[in-house]
């Protein structure tokens, strides 16, 4: 079991949640969010025997009626071997998982950066007559931007040597630029997300029907990175009828109900 994979923190994002089960009854909705923290407390999908009336504190009849539709509409799936899972919910699990094996990649090198004078006294002397604050923090910003760059590339490597994409051995001044330029406009946790985006495709995992495989030079197109974010290369873009936990429904439908949700916040 990968209980290393779970962990106590988790990205929620309650407008998705109300539109994405509005609609929903009371026990649907008690049966849903205890599956989806189960599956984020073991870090993978549960065996289905553990999600049980009594855990989701229903009667046996009503459990069963509530499961039995959140299996049929999409909301839950559940394998050959019984286990019950969440698409959403396992992407979440593979970016977290993607930030994490980054920063034990790099060596957690912010924990490791030594104090000023740590090897004898420092001297600060201030700039002289015209000389520009600005220039004695560009080091600064260059070495926390050279940070960022390395634990992207990092986070790509944890990853292409996982599913079997095509590692990075060259990293030409165009690829730098290109990487700089990507984190720059998204930062660096968009990146993590394009990367889950990637490990959950098919179509960029090479299963497609010619064999294509996403790597680092599709990744660090501007056009493509935003089209991953987006979901152009997801399994399945047909949302379902109510949506689900943690998926947005379709982004137009998502934008009505956001927009309905938000007014009637402000009393509108």
């Amino acid at each position: 079991m990968a209980q290393n994979e779970g962990g106590s923190w988790v990205r929620f994002f309650p407008n998705e949640w109300l539109v994405g089960t509005r609609g929903m009854t009371g026990a649907e909705i008690a049966i849903y969010i205890t599956a989806v923290a189960m599956i984020y407390e073991r870090g993978e999908p549960i065996p289905g025997e553990r999600l049980t009336y009594r855990t989701c504190g229903l009667s046996p009849s009503t459990f069963q009626i509530g499961l039995g539709k959140l299996i049929g509409n999409g909301k839950l799936n559940r394998a050959a071997d019984g286990t019950l899972s969440n698409r959403k919910s396992l992407e979440e699990l593979a970016r977290r998982k993607t930030i994490r094996d980054s920063y034990s990649s790099r060596g957690d090198f912010l924990t490791k950066q030594k104090p000023n004078g740590i090897n004898g006294p420092v001297s600060k002397q201030p700039p002289s007559i015209g000389q520009s604050q600005n220039k004695t923090q560009t080091p600064k910003r260059e070495a926390s931007a050279s940070h960022v760059e390395k634990a992207a590339i990092a986070a790509y490597s944890t990853l292409a040597r996982k599913i079997g994409l095509a590692d990075i051995r060259d990293l030409s001044q165009t690829r730098k630029r290109k990487l700089r330029a990507i984190l720059s406009r998204h930062g660096l946790d968009l990146w993590t997300e394009a990367l889950a985006k990637i490990e959950a495709s098919r179509f960029c995992r090479g299963e497609g029907p010619r064999g294509w495989k996403a790597g680092f030079d599709f990744l660090i197109q501007p056009s493509t990175f935003v089209k991953l974010l987006e979901g152009a290369y997801d399994d399945s873009k047909k949302p379902s009828a109510a949506g689900t936990l943690f998926d947005r429904p379709g982004e137009d439908d998502f934008s009505r109900e956001l927009s309905k949700i938000t007014k009637g916040a402000k009393g509108g």
